[in-house]
């Protein structure tokens, strides 16, 4: 079974394809990285990256693997997100409703001051 940071080392070498750029997006050694990957293709039981001194690239089991890891890791972090928020008291939907050109003001200072506040779980307002 993988290690969540073995998992978070794959996808961000998929994105990265260059192992200084992924141990510095993961605040870790160039070698930590190597050894993260060895370790995780022990486990897995092949190759999922092919390196070389010019190149990194994903294997046809590298995709694989991340394709599958991907939407899994997206959710265990919005989870802890969500978690988060409800623990802030910052969790649920607030509307905000106003009329006339005056309300507008207001209403912008508003939803700036949400977005100080919890800028990760505020969304853009819909115009119906």
């Amino acid at each position: 079974m993988l290690e969540l940071r073995e998992i978070e080392c794959l996808i961000t070498l998929s994105e990265q394809l260059h192992f200084g750029r992924t141990g510095s997006k993961l605040r870790i050694s160039q070698s930590r990285v190597s050894r993260l990957l060895r370790d995780a293709e022990q486990k897995v039981g092949g190759q999922l990256f092919e390196r070389s001194s010019r190149h990194v690239r994903m294997t046809a089991l590298g995709k694989l693997l991340i394709d599958r890891l991907w939407p899994l890791h997206e959710g265990l972090n919005d989870a802890c997100a969500d978690a988060v928020a409800l623990s802030r008291g910052t969790a649920g939907t607030a509307r905000l409703g106003f009329t006339g050109a005056a309300g507008g003001g207001y209403a912008a200072r508003l939803i700036r001051s949400a977005r100080a506040y919890a800028p990760a779980r505020t969304e853009r307002p819909r115009v119906p």
